[in-house]
């Protein structure tokens, strides 16, 4: 059995990776800045939790890489980790709406995290099947549907 390791699985995107390679056979295990106090919702919403090993990882601290690697034996890894921004997808300056306060910065955090689509599609055969817009609103419309339902 194939086993592989998802950075940033609590996000949404690591959530359905998981799932897609839980659908294929892998073991697979997870990683969160800190999985004991993640929540882990979107895990949850897609009755994946149970199903996959969660572990706390900083990918900034080599001991803490290291020490997961070395326990799980990924053959495959996968890095989701990190801030994403709708902002920039939607032609909005963040800046006119988000208020920053560094003191609450952890040293940890990436100042930028960016992905390369080209080479993804060059080196692994990728290419993505919806535009950043429709992502985003997917994204939008299912917080609004998740809202509606808890109000």
């Amino acid at each position: 059995m194939k086993k592989a390791l998802i950075c940033g699985i609590s996000g949404q995107d690591g959530a359905y990776l998981a799932q897609r390679l839980l659908n294929l056979g892998y073991a697979v295990c997870g990683t969160s800045r800190d999985a004991q106090i993640s929540s882990f919702q979107n895990l949850i919403h897609l009755g994946l939790k149970d199903q996959v090993k969660l572990e706390s990882m900083s990918l900034t601290d080599f001991r803490s890489v290291l020490q997961v690697l070395t326990k799980f034996q990924p053959d495959e890894v996968y890095n989701l980790a990190g801030q994403t921004s709708a902002f920039t997808s939607v032609n909005l300056d963040w800046h006119d709406y988000v208020i920053v306060d560094r003191s609450l910065f952890r040293p940890t955090d990436l100042a930028v995290g960016r992905g390369n689509p080209h080479k993804a599609k060059m080196q692994l055969g990728w290419e993505a099947k919806y535009k950043m817009q429709d992502v985003v609103r997917m994204m939008v419309d299912a917080k609004l549907r998740s809202l509606s339902h808890s109000a």
